[in-house]
């Protein structure tokens, strides 16, 4: 790699070859990097980075994550860097990409003056379920009111860190692209309370 930028390898544990994927930084031994999720069978790896990796990554100041595919790096979303970024699953086969964003990523008006100051980075926003879907190159809200209406609560998704440790649980995202979040949001006629529901997206 050149010398003073990072870069991102592979390594396959069952054939013991290191391969380099990209580059992650275009300024030399810059520092704004990282790693999200490997899909299971290590054809996509998630990234963040605020450097210009594709055409498409214009907004100056903004943090970028990528993906990494099938030979190809891929913007997933151009987001604020501070806190912006909450809680990120990736399926087992790497086609789709959920996270929690407090940012207004598909055109949708999530601020809300209830969701300044509570200590998750919301910036203004309350904050959405996005999910990506990497074959089609298209992302989602998974958690935006259908009809349009202003938001009243931020919803969430499982711990960032569940699949590594000593335990094992269930990725929020699966392979047919089902997002699995929670929020006090009323998505659905039959809620009709303002308590905290788990939904489903597909």
């Amino acid at each position: 790699s050149d010398p003073g930028l990072r870069t991102l390898y592979r390594y396959d544990t069952s054939t013991g070859a290191l391969e380099t994927l990209t580059k992650v930084s275009d300024i030399p031994n810059a520092i704004d990097l990282a790693y999200y999720q490997v899909s299971d069978d290590g054809s996509s790896v998630y990234f963040g980075s605020q450097a210009t990796l594709t055409p498409d990554a214009v907004t100056p100041g903004l943090g970028r994550i990528y993906v990494w595919r099938g030979g190809t790096v891929k913007l997933v979303a151009e987001l604020p860097v501070e806190g912006a970024l909450q809680f990120w699953w990736a399926s087992d086969n790497g086609r789709y990409f959920a996270f929690a964003a407090a940012s207004n990523l598909t055109g949708y008006d999530a601020t809300n003056p209830a969701c300044v100051n509570t200590r998750i980075g919301e910036l203004g926003y309350c904050r959405q379920i996005y999910r990506f879907d990497a074959e089609a190159d298209v992302l989602t809200c998974a958690s935006c009111p259908v009809d349009g209406r202003k938001p009243t609560a931020s919803a969430y998704i499982g711990e960032t860190f569940a699949d590594v440790g000593t335990h094992a649980f269930v990725r929020a995202v699966n392979d047919d692209g089902h997002v699995c979040f929670g929020s006090a949001e009323q998505l659905v006629e039959r809620d009709t309370n303002a308590a905290a529901d788990v939904y489903e997206f597909d």
